[in-house]
């Protein structure tokens, strides 16, 4: 089960070790800077609802509160993750913009057409069906809102011993390809307007 794959690496200990190798509050490369290009580009603004869909400890979404005043619902598997990132929008005053709960994004227990954007920071390889992620993440978007993502994404061929190698390492059941995830925002009658390769 891929719970089982993320806790084993997301951890207090593992997300320390992560949290310290990227930026505090960050369990994503890029940390703040990244962030903030991610927002512009999405048209990220006050008034808008955002969905952190694997939010981690939190650093993306308060640092998004933060910065333009949004309300923000992180919702992540890993219950450590959800107090630790609550305890730290408290601690910064950020706790009236900032919520994050418990729960899958497989079954988001959300209404439909609540969030005006719905994001990922580098969370969604952890994900088992993406085009599922994309469907539930389709559904609770409002007309006219934007699916606002990074991820790792396979490029090329790999050897089955270095996939499985890097699949281990990152805790992810699969890597998605740029071209599956164009085939399932179509799927999903969704049009892409930014796609960039950022490696």
């Amino acid at each position: 089960m891929y719970v089982d794959e993320i806790l084993k690496n997301y951890n207090k200990l593992g997300t320390e070790i992560i949290e310290t190798i990227y930026t505090d509050g960050f369990l994503s490369i890029g940390g703040k800077r990244s962030t903030e290009t991610l927002a512009k580009k999405a048209g990220l603004s006050r008034k808008s609802r955002v969905l952190d869909i694997g939010s981690g400890v939190g650093g993306p979404a308060r640092h998004l509160a933060a910065t333009f005043g949004c309300r923000v619902t992180g919702i992540d598997l890993v219950e450590e993750n959800v107090d630790d990132a609550n305890k730290r929008a408290k601690a910064e005053g950020l706790d009236n913009l900032v919520t994050f709960e418990l729960g899958d994004a497989l079954a988001l227990p959300y209404q439909d057409e609540k969030f005006d954007i719905v994001w990922g920071q580098d969370a969604w390889c952890h994900v088992p069906d993406k085009r599922r992620l994309i469907s539930q993440a389709t559904r609770v978007l409002t007309t006219g809102g934007a699916i606002t993502f990074t991820d790792w994404v396979e490029t090329g061929p790999m050897a089955k011993s270095v996939r499985a190698e890097l699949l281990s390492a990152m805790a992810a059941p699969n890597v998605a390809t740029m071209e599956n995830y164009r085939d399932y925002f179509s799927a999903n009658g969704l049009n892409i307007l930014i796609e960039e390769n950022v490696s």
